[in-house]
């Protein structure tokens, strides 16, 4: 008893299967919009991008050179959290862009001893500069919270002192925190952080700053370095 082999329906099966997977990777969903930015989440990245927004290149997940916190973030979050033996641009732990909180972000360690890390820009070519922080005239970041390559996330220690606190902002940018700070003759500097539970972007514009403590939140701390006086007469 022989077998018999009807490769003409073979041959159409075959090309029946490479036709539906041409047409599945033409229909996959695009993870950049017409003006650069990325549409997927930037936990969920998956994509090859390998150097920064200031055009530097990233280190490899699996090396402690020459940032050794990389190596502990592959530790942590391993290929869960898209990391394994490659350089590839991630956000394995939920870093936000405080620019642009809406946003959809990745970023790395980069491979310049002097720059632990820095976003990434998948969807557009790098320039040649970067902003971490938003910055503001009268005011120089101070501490940066959790997030990305921070290896020492720190805050004011008064941040959450009600004796201190001169006032409380929620579901506001950057800058609102910097006005509110503005208009206190007694407002020393302020707190910017991500609530993680809420989703909410908040700040507390502070009358005494404190030293610095440990935190666990995505954050910065703006000191004031002028503050403005007017003086009116009638």
């Amino acid at each position: 008893m022989g077998f018999v082999f009807d490769l003409g329906c073979c041959t159409l099966l075959i090309s029946a299967l490479l036709a539906a997977s041409a047409t599945s990777q033409s229909t996959e969903a695009p993870i950049c919009d017409a003006n650069g930015n990325l549409l997927v989440s930037g936990m969920s990245y998956r994509g090859t991008a390998s150097r920064t927004r200031s055009g530097r290149l990233c280190q490899m997940w699996t090396s402690d050179t020459p940032h050794a916190l990389a190596l502990d973030f592959y530790e942590i979050f391993g290929e869960d959290g898209g990391l394994g033996m490659h350089n590839f641009c991630r956000n394995p732990d939920g870093t936000r862009d405080f620019e642009d909180l809406s946003a959809n972000v990745v970023w790395c360690f980069t491979t310049d001893p002097d720059v632990p890390w820095e976003f990434c820009d998948p969807c557009s070519t790098p320039s040649t500069t970067i902003s971490m922080f938003p910055g503001f005239v009268q005011y120089d970041v101070m501490y940066e919270g959790v997030g990305g390559g921070n290896p020492t996330p720190l805050r004011f220690s008064t941040a959450f002192n009600p004796d201190f606190i001169e006032e409380s902002l929620s579901n506001v940018e950057v800058a609102d925190c910097a006005n509110a700070c503005n208009t206190s003759p007694t407002c020393l500097g302020f707190f910017a952080y991500f609530d993680e539970i809420s989703s909410v972007f908040m700040c507390r514009t502070l009358s005494n700053l404190g030293n610095a403590v440990s935190t666990g939140l995505q954050s910065m701390s703006y000191v004031r370095n002028s503050i403005t006086t007017t003086t009116t007469t009638t």
